[in-house]
């Protein structure tokens, strides 16, 4: 069983591995949800080794775990709570994410706070400059600010890039 279950986990995980491009991968070449699926081996595998364990300190052991993995699951989750929370959880721990970091300016313009949300736009444009929604965050960002000869140097290229694509 212990056999099965580490093959289940490598070849359940081999398609988004990254071996083979696939389409998140532009934004990120991780996500937890990749492990959904695979980690159903390593549960065959962790119930086979509990019906072996026959001693209070084997199964000692295992309420352990089980409470260690409880606390960082719940732990988590405190960080799906809203929107503004996945984001600074993200943003902090992947410092590099351009993506959640224009989701917050998205947020930030939302919720009118464009001085934030052109702050986290630039930030997202250099860390991947033909990020288009960045670009276009940091134009609406300007344009609420009443800066508008900025803004406009922002939008200009997207809204000419719009017009070309219906050409």
């Amino acid at each position: 069983a212990l056999g099965f279950a580490g093959a289940w986990f490598i070849v359940a995980l081999l398609p988004v591995s990254g071996l083979l491009a696939f389409e998140f991968q532009n934004y990120s070449s991780v996500a937890d949800r990749y492990l959904s699926f695979p980690l159903l081996g390593i549960a065959v595998g962790v119930a086979s080794l509990l019906t072996r364990a026959r001693s209070r300190s084997g199964w000692g052991l295992v309420y352990l775990v089980i409470c260690v993995f409880a606390g960082t699951t719940f732990d988590y989750a405190l960080a799906w709570r809203s929107t503004d929370q996945l984001a600074q959880y993200v943003i902090a721990r992947e410092p590099q994410s351009f993506l959640f970091r224009q989701m917050a300016a998205s947020r930030a313009l939302d919720t009118g706070e464009a001085a934030r949300a052109l702050e986290l736009s630039l930030q997202a444009l250099k860390i991947r400059p033909t990020y288009m929604a960045s670009q276009l965050g940091v134009g609406m960002a300007l344009n609420r600010l009443g800066r508008f000869a900025d803004a406009q140097r922002f939008l200009a290229p997207i809204v000419q890039a719009a017009d070309q694509s219906f050409v």
